[in-house]
């Protein structure tokens, strides 16, 4: 298990936990040093992908569970606000796939409207069409499905926090 230690003023530092090998419950008292630093919010890094059909937009129910997974960290850390950034592959025309990538966004957004999120803590909403691929993909390059599939995509990131009411 690993456990982030957050302080102000200091850097996050990120502890290695395990029980591996013990037969009973421990109570684990320990110390962590901290390095003076700039304050890091402990889920600047966070990040999840959900993945669509050739010229879809709908959430599929496979997507459903890690649209949950978004749905529970934001109602799990209330300060967090997320961006959504969806993709196309390159197959259609710029502007098909502009219009496509919106309508993924869209939906998505949604998704997390319908389950009890704000939309002030949605911040940012981006539509790239097929501008960001993550592989070799683009047009006239000859590519299996399962590599086109990989660029058809909506990425979920923090973009920022409610400031500490301090």
């Amino acid at each position: 298990m690993n456990i982030l230690v957050t302080k102000r003023g200091f850097g996050t530092k990120k502890v290695s936990v395990s029980n591996k090998n013990m037969d009973e419950s421990k109570d684990f008292i320990f110390s962590v040093e901290m390095k003076p630093g700039p304050d890091v919010h402990p889920h600047e890094e966070w990040y999840k992908i959900i993945y669509f059909g050739f010229n879809k937009y709908d959430v599929s129910p496979e997507s459903q569970i890690i649209m949950k997974e978004v749905v529970n960290f934001m109602k799990e850390n209330p300060d967090t606000k997320i961006g959504l950034s969806s993709h196309t592959d390159s197959r259609g025309n710029q502007y098909y796939n502009k219009g496509l990538s919106e309508r993924r966004t869209r939906s998505a957004a949604k998704f997390l409207l319908d389950n009890g999120i704000t939309p002030d803590r949605i911040a940012k909403l981006d539509w790239m069409g097929e501008t960001l691929l993550v592989n070799h993909c683009e047009d006239g390059v000859l590519c299996s499905e399962r590599d086109h599939a990989l660029n058809r995509r909506t990425e979920f990131y923090v973009v920022g926090f409610v400031p500490d009411k301090k």
